[in-house]
């Protein structure tokens, strides 16, 4: 993200971005840097993907609890839940 924002800042202030007048040209030098240091992008992409796969049936569990309760809370307060999302929104109509 900080590189993205040094690029910005160089692009805004054009060829003086990339001179000694700015320390822009600097900072983009030491943080581009940093990020071939730090490692490829793909390699920790990858093992985050494994490590939310390892927790994917935990999620999976919370969720249909999570529906299960929202069901039971639903029934006694007498709300006829009709599960229709729109706009990430539940639709429900009260009995009432």
């Amino acid at each position: 993200m900080a590189l993205t924002v040094i690029d910005r800042a160089v692009q805004s202030f054009g060829g003086a971005g990339v001179s000694q007048d700015t320390p822009l040209a600097n900072m983009w030098a030491n943080i581009r840097t940093l990020r071939l240091a730090d490692g490829p992008d793909e390699v920790h992409l990858q093992q985050m993907g494994r490590n939310e796969n390892k927790r994917g049936s935990a999620v999976t569990a919370m969720i249909q609890n999570q529906e299960k309760v929202s069901r039971q809370m639903f029934e006694y307060y007498g709300i006829n839940a009709q599960a229709t999302q729109l706009g990430g929104q539940i639709q429900s109509r009260s009995k009432l």
